[in-house]
């Protein structure tokens, strides 16, 4: 993805989709699924994704100026969604649907695991199918979102759709006014080329790192009991993990200032 490519990719989506509702189309799937069938390789610019939520506020504006908003619905497939708080914000910006296919493998990858089968039938776990799991996975956002929209005085997530009750803080105007009009940003922060930035390091990450190499197998082995090295690595960008994102509240002891002072 190079410099401007986000912007330019957003403007084509937008297109796609407004050109798709002119045509009769009653649904809008934005996807990040390869169509190609392509596997992963060294060349992880090319697999570069936008993100959800830029695209579903994008579509969702371009839809409300262009008069075509209500002829239309937006769906959203993607594996960058898994909490409730990534389903809260794409329908607060317009998503009429979620498919969040990454979980849900994930879900299903978690009940065929050899200790989890094995817990099952020692009764350390709850046995349940891979049916029974989606579904409870499923339950758990439920109750995410009602309590989210429950926060905010709301008791029907038909009237949290495309409410856009958020603040931005750290992106743009430019983004803000693109894909979030209306959004209040006290805040700016950053451009669409510094996020394109951002996903191609994550594409790296997932595609370029020795780490990420034969995951499936490395998985397996560690189910089987072997090191610890194994594992995914924990980036942090949610909670404090040595050496993971860094965060404003990082946990910092006496012994580092006094190292940062002597030095």
């Amino acid at each position: 993805m190079t410099q401007g490519g986000l912007k330019e990719r957003l403007d084509a989506l937008c297109d796609a989709a407004e050109k798709a509702v002119r045509a009769g189309a009653s649904v809008v799937n934005l996807s990040d699924l390869r169509e190609d069938g392509a596997t992963p390789n060294a060349a992880y610019s090319s697999l570069a994704y936008v993100p959800p939520l830029l695209a579903v506020g994008a579509v969702h504006h371009r839809l409300i100026d262009t008069g075509l908003r209500t002829r239309a619905s937006i769906v959203v497939t993607s594996g960058q969604v898994w909490s409730t708080h990534h389903f809260a914000c794409l329908i607060g910006y317009g998503a009429s649907g979620v498919v969040p296919y990454a979980a849900y493998d994930a879900v299903i990858n978690w009940h065929g695991q050899k200790r989890n089968q094995l817990a099952m039938q020692r009764g350390d776990i709850k046995p349940v199918t891979a049916e029974k799991a989606l579904y409870n996975y499923k339950k758990a956002l439920d109750k995410g979102l009602l309590k989210i929209l429950s926060k905010m005085g709301i008791s029907l997530l038909t009237s949290y759709h495309g409410a856009q009750i958020f603040e931005s803080i750290g992106l743009s105007d430019d983004v803000v006014l693109g894909a979030f009009k209306g959004t209040p940003s006290r805040v700016s922060g950053l451009s669409y080329d510094e996020i394109a930035a951002e996903n191609l390091e994550f594409s790296r990450k997932a595609y370029g790192d020795g780490i990420f190499t034969n995951m499936v197998a490395k998985v397996e082995q560690q189910q089987d009991g072997e090191e610890s090295s194994k594992k995914l690595f924990n980036y942090g960008f949610l909670n404090f993990f040595k050496s993971g994102d860094f965060h404003h509240n990082n946990q910092v002891c006496f012994h580092c200032y006094y190292c940062y002072y002597l030095l």
